[in-house]
């Protein structure tokens, strides 16, 4: 093996000059540049767990509404029009006010109402609209729920 002095030190030539060879080697390796490009997300989102969970009974009347996803959500399709609470009533049912947001840290999504909800009264959390930031659109769902009934404060 040749060794050679560079800069006051000893150096392996044999390496120093193969080195740069290896490296362009396995870059090339093959014929191709890598694992390739990164195919197009075309999966929507979905959910994943919901609390409460869907159908629950006995639910508190002050509560936040969660909804665990599979993945992020572009936050701009995250508002009061595709993620609405509405309550089920002797007409009907009605919007219930509220607000929602979406934490991409944990991929969840929170409808805050904006008072306690009714004692003994179903509601239901609809998801429609929300789309992932390629723009997969998630199928539209519903989160059915029944708060417990209070027969002392009907609220």
């Amino acid at each position: 093996m040749r060794h050679t002095i560079i800069n006051g030190s000893y150096r392996n030539l044999g390496a120093a000059l193969l080195a740069p060879v290896f490296a362009l080697l396995a870059a090339c390796s093959g014929g191709s540049s890598g694992p390739g490009p990164t195919p197009p997300d075309t999966t929507p989102p979905a959910i994943v767990s919901s609390t409460p969970a869907s159908a629950a009974t006995n639910v508190a009347p002050i509560v936040d509404v969660k909804v665990t996803l599979s993945e992020t959500l572009d936050v701009a399709t995250v508002n009061c029009t595709n993620v609405r609470l509405t309550w089920k009533n002797s007409y009907g049912s009605d919007a219930w006010p509220g607000t929602a947001s979406f934490d991409a840290g944990t991929n969840v999504l929170t409808f805050h109402p904006q008072r306690p909800l009714y004692s003994g009264t179903s509601y239901t959390l609809t998801l429609a609209n929300l789309k992932d930031p390629s723009g997969n659109a998630m199928s539209s769902t519903a989160i059915t729920f029944k708060t417990h009934l209070d027969r002392y404060n009907r609220l």
